[in-house]
This record gives structure tokens, C-alpha cells and sequence, in this order.
């Protein structure tokens, strides 16, 4: 054990301890997970088993959020742990993970506990890249929107505070002042109309990447799909204009589908 309680742990600590997180049957008192889930907070040298602890721990530690009260509050505060220590680099991988615990079929407190950390982890990536934001606004938009109908009210508000948050990643300035309007579209079906309207009559003149076509394609998707001929021609405009923008094909390339 090194200074102030920090503990040196190796990668067969680490396996030893993922058998006892993951006994939670009802029966298993919650101490021992308690106890190990206590031990992640105290790692000495994060650094060298970081890919490990994102691989193979991090998954387990979101399904114990889910788990007994004394037990979530515990697993929570070592989430934040981890997501405050790990390279920013990490995102994409790190999002892989904690999509796994925003399905339709996860637990509802293991999706407001994966949301809480992906909120606290993109305040980080929007400080200091908000690059990678951008190029992982596709990914995230695709994901959190979905939470946005969750039946469980705590889901569907964090899920779009989250959102909100991802925003920030939108690297087009003709698209800020909407962004509001875009996100009650994304909630309320009946926006649609009105927000594509207000885009309408916008004029395209910023170079446009993945990030903005991942908050107006899902808009313009539906518009296609209204009665109104005078709506669909006006999302074809827009998706017109906007074309003309993209300057790098690869931006486009995760909305162009077989």
C-alpha cells in the first residue's frame, strides 16, 4: 500500500475482484462488493492498467449502479473516478461501454447512472478536445435520443440535459441558435414541422461536418416522412443546400445507408 491509503493493484488483483462484483444475487450480502468496489477508489497506478479497467471492470462496476442502494452509491462514485482519470483519448471506447447500459432492455437506474457519467465525461472532452466531441456527436445523438421516450421520467430528463451537453460538439455555426429547437423536435414529434420551417430559412454558408448532419438528418428523416408535399420539399432543399457543404465525404459517409 502506498501513501494515504493508494494501493498498487496488478491485473490478477483486478481478475480476482470481478467475481465478487459480479455476485449479486439477492442472497449475497453486499459487503464484499462494497468492499472491492472501495479498493478501485484507492489505485495507486491507474495509468498502467487503465485498458483493463475499460474493458473489463468498468462494464461491471455501471451493472452494480443498478444494484443494492449502499452498493449503486459506492459503484457510481468509482465510475466517476474512473471517467476523471482516463485519458480523453479513451472516449470512443469509453462510449462503447456505457452505450451497453442504455438499451431499451437495461436496468432504468444502471441508464441514469451511465448517463451521469457520460454527462461528466463530455464536460471534460468539451474543455479540452472538443474535436473529438465532434467527430463523436453521430454516435451519441444516435444513442441519447433514443433515451429521450424512456417510460422512467429520470432517464428521459438526464438523457436530454445530456444531450444538450453533446451539442456542444456542433462545429457549424449557422446551426447554434436552433439547437433548442432542434432538441424539442427530437423530443416532441409534433415539433417537427415547425422546426423544419425555421430551418428552412436558413442560409447554409459554413463548411458542414458530421456533427451538424447528426442533429438535422434524424429532423430531415422525418420530415420525409410527413403528408405534406410542401414539407418534403422543403427538407429536400435543406439537405440540398447543406450537401453542397460537405467538404469531406467521410463526414457523410454514417448517414449514407445500403
Amino acid at each position: 500500500m502506498n501513501q494515504e491509503g493508494q494501493i498498487t493493484v496488478t491485473h490478477g488483483m483486478l481478475e480476482g475482484m470481478k467475481p465478487i462484483l459480479n455476485d449479486a444475487h439477492k442472497k449475497t450480502a453486499p459487503g464484499p462488493r462494497i468492499e472491492n468496489l472501495e479498493k478501485l477508489l484507492t489505485i495507486d497506478n491507474f495509468r498502467e492498467v487503465e485498458a483493463y479497467i475499460v474493458r473489463d471492470i468498468l462494464p461491471i462496476v455501471l451493472k452494480r449502479i443498478d444494484d443494492k442502494p449502499n452498493v449503486a452509491e459506492v459503484a457510481l462514485k468509482v465510475g466517476q473516478n474512473f471517467l476523471s482519470r482516463v485519458s480523453i483519448q479513451s472516449f470512443p471506447r469509453i462510449i462503447e461501454v456505457l452505450f451497453q447500459e442504455m438499451r431499451e432492455e437495461s436496468k432504468w437506474k444502471a441508464k441514469v447512472g451511465s448517463l451521469t457519467l457520460l454527462g461528466e465525461y463530455i464536460t471534460r472532452l468539451d474543455m479540452y478536445d472538443r474535436d473529438l466531441l465532434s467527430a463523436s456527436l453521430p454516435e451519441l445523438v444516435e444513442v441519447i435520443t433514443g433515451l429521450l421516450y424512456d417510460t422512467k421520467p429520470e432517464v428521459s430528463e438526464l438523457a436530454e440535459l445530456v444531450l444538450r451537453k453533446a451539442m456542444k460538439g456542433i462545429t457549424n455555426r449557422d446551426l447554434e441558435p436552433f439547437v433548442e429547437d432542434l432538441i424539442k423536435a427530437m423530443k416532441n414529434r409534433d415539433e417537427t414541422e415547425e422546426t423544419i420551417q425555421k430551418l428552412g430559412g436558413v442560409v447554409f454558408v459554413q463548411t458542414v461536418e458530421g456533427s451538424a448532419l447528426s442533429v438535422v438528418i434524424p429532423l430531415m428523416m422525418a420530415g420525409f416522412r410527413q403528408p405534406k408535399a410542401m414539407l418534403k420539399r422543403m427538407c429536400a432543399r435543406i439537405v440540398s443546400n447543406m450537401s453542397k457543404l460537405v467538404e469531406e465525404p467521410i463526414e457523410a459517409a454514417p448517414f449514407l445507408k445500403d
